[in-house]
């Protein structure tokens, strides 16, 4: 009786340990599927990342002509700006000299 007693208590540990391992064993599994998973997601948004690496590197290219370019038109701009300025003083001091000519010639 001693060696069945021995027997039946053995097969309940047996048991108990054999449940507490597949609940180990799954949640293991499942903590795998979920790296997996995310090993996955990450890739993806490497991926992701290096288009938009590329987008960026190409609208910076882009932002660098039209900076290039808005200077070369700002520095005309400032040319022109220049040789109107000098042709308004140019201007103004005839009006002047018309204005005083007109003044003696109306004395």
């Amino acid at each position: 009786k001693s060696f069945l007693s021995f027997l039946e208590t053995f097969g309940r540990l047996y048991q108990n340990k054999l449940k507490h391992i597949t609940v180990l064993s799954q949640a293991i599994a499942g903590g795998l599927q979920k790296m997996s998973d995310a090993n996955a997601d990450v890739n993806t948004m490497k991926a992701d990342l290096a288009t938009k690496n590329l987008e960026l590197q190409s609208a910076a290219a882009d932002a660098e002509v039209l900076l290039a370019s808005i200077t070369v038109s700002t520095a005309q701009a400032e040319t022109e700006k220049a040789r109107v300025a000098v042709i308004v003083t140019a201007v103004t001091e005839k009006a002047q000299e018309i204005a005083a000519v007109k003044e003696d010639a109306e004395r």
